[in-house]
């Protein structure tokens, strides 16, 4: 047993009181109420508006009845990047689906060389297709290297994507609730990034070589996204072309095809 030992002295023989000068603080009595009182405070005050951040995961609606859309392709999602491959913007022709572009060759491709797998294309969401106070919200790479093949199996800049086969970028993943942020439509825009040379090039959803007016002169909000929908009550989206009404796009038989953007 551990005590204090303590040594009085009676300094008088005589007197029979001893004084022990005990000295009795109250000021810490009921402090620990105080602090329970006061995390209950703290803990209501955090949790009394409570905001989800939790993420739920968004697939592609199926195909609309009347697409004209087989129905084992229906749950594809369908993109197409063309490069500028010729000299003149004068028609459609200078621009294909092909990485063999010029900065790409066969070798780079079917061996996936370091310049060929570092690049990528990079699809941007934005609240807004006005750049002026558009605020990005989500972004998402397509890798080269997951490219469809053709017939000769070398890899191309199409992309089949669905549940199983190429699912990267099929789904999107967005807040579970809109109480924080009530966004339900994104306006999308892409970018190609070449790895040899460190730039990225701005891409269009219409093709230059197919304009009869200024074919540089573009229209900043319709010209350059899609528009993407998102439907919270089935946790699916829809991708919808900018300048026809209700027309979706990412079908086998509607790709979203996005063109290199060529200036002058």
């Amino acid at each position: 047993m551990s005590v204090n030992k303590y040594k009085l002295i009676k300094p008088n023989v005589n007197d029979l009181l001893i004084n022990l000068p005990i000295e009795i603080n109250w000021d810490y009595l009921g402090h620990q109420d105080s602090i329970d009182s006061y995390e209950e405070t703290i803990i209501d005050t955090i949790t009394k508006d409570k905001i989800d951040y939790e993420l739920t995961r968004f697939s592609p609606k199926k195909c609309r009845e009347g697409s004209g859309v087989p129905i084992e392709k229906c749950n594809q999602l369908n993109f197409e990047f063309y490069f500028f491959t010729g000299t003149t913007i004068a028609d459609n022709s200078q621009w294909i689906p092909s990485f063999l572009n010029g900065d790409f060759f066969e070798k780079d491709i079917i061996f996936n060389t370091n310049k060929f797998k570092n690049s990528f294309f990079k699809l941007d969401f934005y609240d807004s297709p006005i750049a002026k106070g558009q605020k990005i919200y989500l972004s998402t790479i397509f890798p080269f290297e997951n490219g469809n093949k053709n017939n000769n199996s070398v890899k191309t800049p199409i992309y089949t994507l669905d549940y199983t086969s190429n699912s990267e970028n099929y789904f999107i993943y967005w807040l579970k609730d809109k109480n924080y942020l009530n966004i339900d439509t994104f306006y999308v825009s892409a970018t190609y990034f070449n790895s040899s040379d460190g730039n990225f090039t701005r891409m269009a959803n219409v093709c230059q070589g197919g304009l009869d007016a200024d074919k540089y002169n573009l229209n900043s909000i319709f010209d350059f996204y899609y528009k993407l929908e998102l439907d919270y009550d089935v946790k699916k989206y829809e991708y919808f072309d900018m300048k026809v009404e209700n027309l979706v796009a990412g079908l086998v038989n509607n790709p979203i095809k996005w063109y290199e953007y060529v200036s002058i």
